[in-house]
């Protein structure tokens, strides 16, 4: 009777073994950190470089406006302004006088008559959009005229005898003006981006100042 349980043991055991040794063996589970791996493409709508530029400090890009998403984009301007050559505006006259009595001191400043033009006109040609910006960076507002103290004016000594004119005119300089327009977005994975949408061109003459000449009148 021992003997036969002895058997049934061994039986038992070795069946037991043979089933433990067809449970295939697991590597202990790997932490979850929670950390997401993954690959993202840019979403710009097209094809973009990225590019330095001096950005205008008046265009409203507020902390509040600035976008979180890949979807929205805020428009911004850049700006260029290349100054050119030095032009001359017409002759105007001024004051004129002499004697027959005695050698004169001629002078010519608006002090003396305020009837005198002064003014200046940024005439503007080609194509922009904030007109403002513009001109506040130029000093000036575009299409508008303005008027320009004569400084120190102009002194002449007239001989007895002679009759002068002084006459002035208008120095000033065309500007180039390159306006960048960009959409500005936030690309998720890669940061802040611009992208030039368009550009536009327009000349602006900016005044800078007086210039005088005496002639016989």
């Amino acid at each position: 009777m021992k003997k036969k349980i002895r058997n049934i043991v061994s039986v038992f055991f070795a069946l037991t073994i043979l089933i433990i040794s067809t449970i295939p063996a697991y590597a202990s589970p790997k932490k979850d950190f929670g950390l997401i791996v993954y690959e993202q493409e840019s979403q710009l709508p097209f094809d973009y470089y990225e590019e330095t530029v001096n950005f205008d400090e008046t265009a409203k890009v507020s902390e509040a406006s600035k976008v979180t998403s890949t979807t929205t984009y805020i428009t911004v301007y850049g700006y260029t302004y290349t100054k050119g050559s030095k032009l001359y505006g017409s002759w105007r006259n001024g004051t004129s006088g002499g004697s027959n009595i005695s050698a004169i001191t001629l002078t010519f400043n608006r002090s003396d008559d305020t009837s005198y033009n002064i003014s200046f006109t940024a005439t503007v040609n080609g194509s922009y959009t904030n007109g403002g910006t513009i001109g506040a960076s130029l000093g000036v507002t575009l299409g508008k005229s303005k008027s320009y103290s004569l400084g120190s004016g102009c002194s002449v000594s007239v001989p007895k005898g002679e009759h002068y004119l002084i006459k002035y005119r208008p120095i000033y300089y065309k500007y180039k003006v390159v306006e960048t327009e960009y959409l500005e977005g936030y690309i998720l994975g890669y940061g802040w981006h611009r992208i030039e949408v368009a550009t536009k061109t327009c000349y602006v003459n900016v005044f800078d100042h007086w210039d005088f000449t005496v002639v016989e009148d």
